[in-house]
Parts: structure tokens; sequence; C-alpha cells
């Protein structure tokens, strides 16, 4: 059989470019893992440290969202940070803003990095986020930065840094160690509203799921009803479930 020498070429640059995506693939996605500290409550300002693992390239883009989950408005998030920087031990790296929302760091060839920042958080709002000496409330689409085009294909881990008698009520499911919670993919870890503080908290269940029914300030709820608070969600979260057929998690937090 005769192979023209045009043919030949063909095949090899088509053989290259399946062992350019194999080599891709087996790199493996970039990983964000995230550690959220309470700073300065006076000044309202959280601590955020992420953990970048599994880079690839001379640059690293990380962008804050302009959305919420379900609240179809532009929001700045990122006009709230406070001194944004990366570091590969103590060494600094160079970052800079390449839109409203968007930043550059300069890896260099280093796999992991870490990046910090404060966050200017005052806005008690279902798509804002609150921190004052009392108590914390946040989406995750205010605080922690994705890298465009990796929301979905790497978990994340959440840790904790509180007050000691702070507790924490989150739809993320717990993982191992004080304060850490876990996330399938970036989705799903700013899709959960997180309150931090000392609260009350009354437990009941619908169509054999655990509810998590929070109340803060604590103390303004008498045992009367709290009694008949559980009972009402429990028959609204019935009733929904009833309709789409099932609830779709194994356990939900109701948060007041």
């Amino acid at each position: 059989m005769n192979i023209r020498l045009s043919d030949l070429r063909v095949r090899l640059v088509a053989v290259l470019w399946v062992l350019v995506f194999v080599s891709a693939g087996a790199l493996g996605a970039p990983r964000l893992d995230y550690r959220l500290g309470i700073t300065d409550a006076p000044n309202h300002l959280f601590h955020v440290t992420i953990e970048a693992t599994g880079l690839s390239g001379k640059t690293l883009d990380i962008a804050l969202p302009a959305w919420t989950p379900g609240w179809y408005t532009i929001r700045p998030y990122a006009a709230n940070l406070v001194k944004l920087h990366a570091h590969v031990e103590v060494r600094r790296l160079p970052v800079r803003a390449i839109d409203k929302q968007t930043y550059r760091i300069e890896v260099g060839n280093n796999r992991s990095v870490s990046i910090e920042y404060d966050y200017y958080a005052n806005n008690l709002a279902v798509n804002g986020a609150e921190l004052t000496g009392r108590r914390a409330f946040f989406l995750g689409t205010n605080l922690f930065f994705f890298i465009p085009g990796h929301t979905t294909d790497t978990p994340a881990t959440l840790t904790f840094e509180l007050p000691d008698n702070w507790r924490v009520a989150t739809g993320l499911k717990r993982g191992e160690g004080k304060n850490v919670y876990l996330a399938r993919d970036y989705d799903q870890l700013v899709d959960a509203h997180t309150l931090l503080g000392d609260f009350d908290q009354y437990n009941t269940s619908a169509l054999g799921k655990p509810i998590r029914i929070v109340v803060d300030p604590k103390g303004l709820v008498t045992p009367e009803s709290a009694e008949k608070l559980k009972g009402y969600v429990a028959r609204i979260i019935e009733s929904q479930g009833k309709m789409f057929g099932g609830l779709p998690y194994e356990e939900y937090w109701v948060l007041y």
C-alpha cells in the first residue's frame, strides 16, 4: 500500500494534536480551596485566603462574580475588595486588574499559589454580605473568586476561623475537621447562604429529611412560638416536596 507524503503529514499532525489534548487533560483542572476569617468585625472586614493548586501556564486569571443566583441584577462586588495580593511562601507575585472584576496573577512556573484579601461587608441583603461584632451573613458570590471556565469541574473546601462562641449555619456539607465544609464545585459553593454567629436553632424534618431553622438574633422566639414555627416550615416544605416529586437535598437550612 502506497502512502503519499502529504497524507503522512496530515496523520502526524492529527496524532500530535491528540497527544496535546491528552497531556492537557492529564494535568487536571486548577482547584481553589478557601479559608474565611473574621479579621476586623468593627470595620466589617472579612479576611479570605485561597489556596490555588494544579496550575499550569505563566498566568492565572481569577474573577469575582457580578451576579447572584436568583437575583437578576448586576452588583459590583469587586468594589469591596481590600488589599488583594498573591504570593508563594513569602514572595509576592505581580497582580493586575484586567477588567472590573477580573485579575491576572503572574504565577511563573509555580503550580500552587496563595491569594489573600480583605472584603468590606456592610450590606445585610439577600444578595449582600454583612459582618459585625455579633454576626456574619453572606452568599459566596460576594466573597469568593473563581477561575473563568472552571466553575463546575473541581471540588472545594471552605474553612471558617471564628470567635469561640460562634457557630455555622449553611447548606454546605460538613467535612473533616473543625468548621470545614465541602462543595461539589464552585457553583454549589456560592449557592449556599451562610450565617455565622450565636443564634437559636430549631430542628424538624420534612419527608424524612432534616430541616434546620435558625433565628438571629438569639432569644427572640418563645418555646411555644418555636413549635409553631417548626410546624409551619415543615408543612410548607412537605407540600413543595410532594409537588416536585421529592426533596433534592439531604439537609435544608432556613435562615431568619
